[in-house]
């Protein structure tokens, strides 16, 4: 086990009080904004560190299956073992993962409804989006 400071417990906590489903397959987690999945926020926090050291009764810690960015609410899936973490990230590669988004916004609206089929934003320079 590494040595916690309070922030990561804290973290850590409120992670597991965020499980939403949990089989011996996957791990799926109601992700709050602010939260880093991946890489590390500005206190060396984000849920792949913290959930590397929850391996929720397993010889080895869940799989990172997709990411969401920081200010992103969502659902985030884990495997819990290699094989799930195979089949289910050749799923997504594939696009065989049906992603929904909903926005909130401040203020009514022009139309009642539409459809935006515009890129989500430009790639930083060397990568691909």
């Amino acid at each position: 086990w590494a040595v916690l400071h309070p922030p990561a417990l804290a973290m850590l906590k409120n992670i597991a009080n965020h499980v939403i489903f949990r089989s011996k397959d996957l791990l799926a987690l109601n992700k709050q904004a602010g939260w880093v999945t991946q890489g590390a926020a500005a206190d060396g926090q984000s849920v792949l560190a913290s959930l590397s050291l929850l391996q929720f009764n397993e010889p080895q810690p869940p799989k990172l299956l997709h990411r969401l960015d920081k200010n992103t609410t969502g659902v985030l899936l884990l495997a819990r073992n290699e094989e799930t973490a195979r089949v289910v990230s050749t799923m997504f590669a594939n696009g065989q993962v049906q992603k929904r988004y909903l926005a909130l916004v401040l203020g009514v609206p022009a139309a009642d409804a539409g459809v935006i089929e515009l890129p989500v934003g430009e790639a930083a320079v060397g990568k691909e989006r």
